[in-house]
């Protein structure tokens, strides 16, 4: 799915600073000369001008529940969610009996202090976050949490009107890998100069960079903590954007154009999570990822076939799914030399079985067979019941789940899976992988023994 940031910006901040709104929101009203006083230091420090006024408007928590349902109706109706939260366990990121809508509902109500909408060119403030005073904003005449909250939510308005954020977003289709790297340029951006509005320019910017990365740091462990009934994959996505982007932006930055080589980013964004992990890359002009095929369609699979989902993993939804298996560096490194790929995710009439079609290229076949090894070694986990069962020729290793089989297949750099297929579809989706592929295409067997 999208990563939601439209619906997540800065729910973090909520969590680690919430508290005070000493002087910003009084009685439910905003402080007008405060306010402007935070968004020109977020126009010198953003080196970018306001082209017109923001709107803002002061919302409670029942109101936030609401602009939330309404976002996440408008992508993800009802039961294009639910279909998608059974593609989701059937992939492994979330466990059975998750409520995948409701969890992201409930993360993002509770964690909300105030976010931007492009759409709607409003900035949207929860006053029972901003409305409060505290000891040191009386003494100091500054709330600090809120010039915050609201100079990064600024940053995302100011940015709109530069480069039109919304039209940025709308033209990522079937690619969340592309949305959540976008998603960490913006998210990145704002951190940062939300931080330089509080710190600047008492401290120089790589020590603001330090300091931006020890709290994301902490951020992460506290939301950890806060949010225990939060699916880990789904808590992963929402910081990736602050932690990753922070380090992506402060990369761009330091690499000698400042500013200009961010806006330069948003001319030609990230078209990957790899590149966000791995600045190096996108600044050296690394090439865009492998797009690979699916050739099924849920009308090849028969009357009453739907498909729920065509999309891309990318590298760091791929660690986050290791990471749920395997320990934090076994993840890491089964991740890296990603250079592409595509997922397909189908279920048959009654909503049974649902099937994953997976094809997964690497930058070398040292990279896809590490990557193949990380991935057997996690099916046990994935599917307590799991068999072996003996190759089909020369195609593919086969395991049996109790819930339809897993067929993994290998061919230099490119690693292709199935799940939850009976033998007879696993068979037919091979095939059309197979007549899909160049000639002289031959995959093959990955030995048992990685199970062991």
């Amino acid at each position: 799915m999208r990563n939601g940031k439209r619906l997540a910006v800065s729910a973090i901040w909520a969590i680690l600073l919430a508290g005070c709104g000493y002087q910003l929101v009084r009685h439910g009203e905003l402080n007008q000369p405060y306010f402007e006083a935070i968004k020109q230091r977020v126009s010198a420090e953003r080196g970018l001008n306001w082209v017109e006024p923001v709107k803002v408007e002061i919302i409670n928590r029942e109101r936030v529940y609401a602009l939330l349902e309404e976002e996440l109706n408008k992508e993800y109706p009802p039961q294009k969610i639910e279909a998608l939260q059974r593609a989701y366990v059937r992939i492994g990121l979330i466990d059975p009996g998750t409520d995948l809508r409701e969890a992201l509902l409930k993360f993002l109500t509770g964690a909300t202090a105030g976010f931007y909408n492009p759409e709607k060119k409003t900035l949207f403030i929860v006053k029972e976050v901003a409305g409060h005073a505290s000891l040191t904003g009386i003494i100091t005449r500054r709330d600090k949490s809120a010039e915050l909250i609201i100079a990064h939510e600024l940053t995302h308005a100011l940015d709109d009107q530069h480069f039109d954020l919304e039209k940025m977003d709308n033209a990522i289709t079937d690619n969340d890998d592309a949305a959540l790297a976008l998603s960490a340029l913006e998210e990145g951006t704002a951190t940062i100069v939300g931080f330089a509005v509080l710190y600047r320019p008492q401290i120089t910017m790589d020590n603001l960079f330090a300091l931006v990365f020890r709290f994301n740091e902490l951020n992460t462990k506290i939301t950890g903590i806060l949010t225990p009934g939060t699916p880990a994959s789904v808590r992963d996505m929402l910081l990736f954007s602050y932690d990753a982007g922070s380090r992506f932006v402060a990369t761009l930055y330091r690499s000698g154009a400042g500013w200009d080589a961010v806006n330069k980013a948003y001319k030609n964004p990230p078209h990957s999570t790899e590149q966000v992990l791995h600045p190096d890359k996108y600044l050296a002009g690394n090439k865009n990822p492998i797009m690979p095929e699916i050739p099924i369609s849920a009308k090849s699979m028969g009357e009453g076939w739907t498909e729920i989902e065509r999309n891309t993993m990318g590298e760091f939804s791929i660690e986050s799914l290791f990471r749920r298996f395997l320990t934090e560096k076994e993840a890491v490194a089964a991740s890296q030399g990603w250079a592409g790929d595509r997922y397909l995710v189908i279920e048959g009439p009654g909503k049974s079985p649902v099937i994953w079609v997976w094809r997964a290229f690497w930058n070398s076949e040292e990279d896809a067979k590490r990557f193949a090894e990380a991935y057997i070694k996690i099916l046990p986990k994935k599917y307590p019941k799991l068999a072996p069962l003996p190759n089909s020729g020369d195609l593919a290793s086969l395991w049996d789940t109790g819930d339809g089989l897993v067929s993994l297949t290998i061919k230099g750099k490119e690693v292709a899976i199935i799940e939850g297929a009976d033998t007879a579809q696993t068979d037919t989706i091979r095939n059309k992988l197979h007549e899909s592929a160049p000639a002289g295409y031959i995959f093959e067997s990955i030995p048992y023994a990685y199970l062991q």
